[in-house]
């Protein structure tokens, strides 16, 4: 099948855009206007295009089996057009909702971000997002992860006992706006981090699905979601980065907390 690249028509905004991260086309229309544009993530994996394809320029496109959409992150990072004053990014099934004209300008004056809240719960019961965690994914993913906190970005440290170890919130990765110097400095903190977990890991960017997949398969690390496939258990730093960003948005304070607009999960 040939690749077919299809790219918006609308001139966009300089000041800002939100990138809409999806990994397949959708039965609905994604958003496409002066502010939005949708970004396919894991491209380097697919026969297909649509969007802009983040296997180009500085790119981790091929370990969206395991980095999930925050493929789509790096590729912001390496590559967003350095006129943007702000950056957001939204799944491709939920979404921010702004209007083209919306002025980010006099938001940022009194907020540092704007994030969509979600409340962990375990049975029911409220519960700090590692309990939320230890539910559903390898407790040894988010220890690697408190430990690079701990020992190489200290000033995060009490963020993270606070938002991580304990609190109740969640601030959902894809459903957030920075200003562009801390969305980048974010994906500086966030990538470092999975380096270091891949290195702790016995694994190196090229081999790391192999032996995250080899530790579900065998039962080291347990499948915990009832009808997931050990393949969705893989990505495990899709997950990991809900619980990072919240550590992160904490960190800067006065959070601007919006609702997403839902639409089917395809």
């Amino acid at each position: 099948m040939s690749k077919k690249i299809v790219l918006s028509k609308f001139v966009k905004r300089e000041d800002a855009r939100i990138y809409t991260l999806a990994y397949k086309p959708t039965p609905y229309k994604l958003p496409d206007n002066a502010l939005y544009t949708t970004l396919h993530c894991g491209a380097a994996l697919h026969n297909y295009f649509f969007g802009i394809p983040d296997c180009t320029g500085d790119n981790i496109s091929a370990l969206n089996n395991v980095f999930c959409d925050t493929t789509g992150l790096y590729w912001i990072n390496k590559n967003h057009p350095t006129s943007l004053k702000y950056i957001g990014t939204q799944q491709y099934s939920k979404w921010l909702n702004f209007k083209a004209d919306i002025d980010f300008d006099k938001i940022f004056e009194e907020y540092n971000s704007i994030a969509v809240p979600y409340y962990t719960t375990k049975a029911g019961i409220p519960c700090s997002p590692r309990t939320q965690w230890s539910t559903w994914h390898p407790a040894e993913v988010l220890d690697l992860a408190e430990e690079y906190i701990k020992e190489h970005r200290p000033e995060y440290s009490a963020d993270w006992d606070a938002y991580v170890n304990q609190g109740e919130l969640l601030y959902i990765s894809s459903g957030v706006v920075l200003r562009t110097e801390h969305f980048e400095e974010y994906c500086e903190l966030f990538f470092s981090m999975c380096d270091y977990i891949t290195a702790r890991l016995g694994a190196t960017r090229e081999n790391l699905f192999d032996i995250v997949k080899a530790k579900f398969d065998s039962g080291e690390w347990r499948n915990m979601f009832t009808g997931r496939p050990n393949d969705y258990m893989c990505l495990i730093y899709g997950f990991l980065n809900e619980r990072v960003m919240t550590m992160y948005l904490r960190h800067l304070g006065n959070v601007l907390e919006k609702e997403f607009k839902y639409m089917d999960h395809v």
